[in-house]
């Protein structure tokens, strides 16, 4: 294909998939008006292109260029006639690229459909008028619409915008943690709410479904939500349980009376992060648990990265407590038998410690 046409079809893309303007007197306005305007020799063949496209299954788009190409026309040509029915149908088409589902058709795609074409295919997604899809769509998006195509589209976006620890806990309902999953491996729109959602939160096809499908799927996308938000409030908690203190004002009041016998390296550490007072609480607590697992925000952690700050939190709370003890400004009604205790695990191996940590932790 020619630099100069290539260069213009990529042009009239942008027009039709994006909405940018055609210059004039340029060769993609030439082109738009002598293949694309209702009175365009090329009219019939086009509504043959967009009744192929259409007829209900997946057409491989190598497919589609052969059939089309033995009319003696070109490559370009058949390419300018699928860009203009794709752009008039992109609501009710699903694209997909290696198997995979695509979620927005624009420029750079269809010069990869026009390049690459062996890697694609089109079908047709428009379902049966059930009023449920209305209901659903409005569980992620503020306007009802019965377009399957829209509807997961904005479900896939939702599940690609979450937290990394969201899209890799297990630490989440069966019925979610199924829902999640079935989301992440979609390569089918239609199979996706037809079946395999259905099929998950309610063992039915969706024109089954009713009102206990639909409160169901609420709440798997309200428990997707609040995953991570959850799991930081149970950190903090862990947090202050550990220190044996309900507040932060409470908790800095201690750090602060100690504050000048502290000489291990992460107690110091932890006291600047501890007596920080301009931070918001959630700002706070992210600081703490993002030093003291030494890695990633808790956005960002894993499974095992909870685990790790408990079993972490329990030992400097273990150093802490010591240290209180030791300058006599220890409040919280640890006994003498508190203080024995603490001194014959202090006397353990490092190996030792982690053990009695781990199953405190773990209970």
């Amino acid at each position: 294909m020619p630099p100069t046409l290539t260069k213009a079809i990529r042009c009239l893309a942008r027009h039709l998939l994006e909405g940018e303007e055609l210059k004039e007197n340029s060769t993609e306005s030439y082109l738009m008006q002598e293949l694309l305007s209702e009175n365009s020799n090329c009219k019939v063949l086009k509504k043959e292109i967009e009744k192929y496209i259409l007829q209900g299954k997946k057409i491989k788009l190598t497919d589609l260029f052969e059939k089309f190409m033995v009319y003696g026309l070109t490559k370009s040509i058949v390419g300018i006639l699928l860009l203009d029915v794709l752009a008039k149908n992109k609501d009710i088409l699903a694209i997909y690229e290696k198997l995979q589902f695509q979620l927005k058709l624009n420029q750079i795609m269809f010069n990869r459909m026009i390049f690459c074409p062996q890697n694609f295919e089109i079908q047709k997604t428009v379902m049966d008028d059930l009023p449920i899809l209305e209901n659903i769509s409005l569980v992620l998006s503020e306007e009802p619409s019965k377009n399957i195509l829209d509807i997961t589209k904005t479900l896939i976006y939702f599940i690609r915008d979450l937290e990394k620890y969201t899209l890799n806990t297990e630490r989440l309902t069966k019925q979610t943690l199924r829902f999640r999953n079935v989301i992440m491996n979609a390569k089918d729109p239609i199979s996706l709410f037809n079946r395999d959602i259905p099929k998950v939160l309610a063992r039915k096809f969706l024109p089954d479904c009713d009102s206990e499908f639909l409160n169901t799927y609420k709440t798997a996308i309200d428990e997707l939500k609040d995953a991570t938000k959850n799991m930081v409030d149970e950190i903090s908690d862990f947090f202050f349980e550990s220190f044996n203190s309900r507040t932060r004002e409470d908790l800095t009041k201690r750090f602060e009376s100690v504050e000048e016998f502290i000489g291990e390296k992460e107690l110091r550490i932890l006291f600047n992060n501890v007596t920080e007072k301009d931070a918001d609480d959630i700002l706070w607590i992210n600081r703490i648990a993002t030093f003291i697992n030494k890695s990633r925000v808790p956005k960002d952690w894993t499974d095992e990265d909870v685990a790790d700050f408990k079993i972490k939190v329990k030992d400097l709370a273990l150093k802490f407590y010591t240290l209180e003890a030791t300058v006599g400004t220890a409040n919280v009604g640890q006994s003498k038998s508190f203080d024995k205790l603490l001194s014959q695990i202090l006397s353990l191996s490092k190996a030792e410690q982690s053990v009695i940590l781990r199953k405190v932790v773990n209970g």
